[in-house]
């Protein structure tokens, strides 16, 4: 009897985990559902319709200011014929 029993208990036990029953259907559905391609196709597409505004097309206004500056200095040292002699420290040019 404590046989049958354990017998019976075994089986119930193995049965209550069993796996559910899987229709083509559903199959497919949970490999759409859990596919990367189509989950970050999907993500792509919502993207594109967020960025899809005028000022991302190159519409809205745009300010544009450029410029520049060049500056320089030298020592200078001079001699002339005559012997004078001039010179001049961070001389601009």
């Amino acid at each position: 009897m404590i046989k049958r029993l354990a017998i019976l208990m075994i089986m119930l036990h193995s049965h209550a985990y069993a796996q559910e029953l899987l229709t083509l259907d559903m199959a497919i559905e949970r490999a759409l559902q859990h596919n990367f391609d189509i989950q970050v196709a999907r993500t792509d597409a919502k993207q594109a319709e967020v960025n899809n505004t005028a000022g991302n097309a190159g519409m809205s206004p745009s300010i544009e200011l450029r410029g520049g500056l060049n500056a320089a200095s030298q020592n200078v040292r001079n001699e002339f014929i005559d012997g004078r002699v001039q010179q001049v420290s961070n001389a601009p040019s």
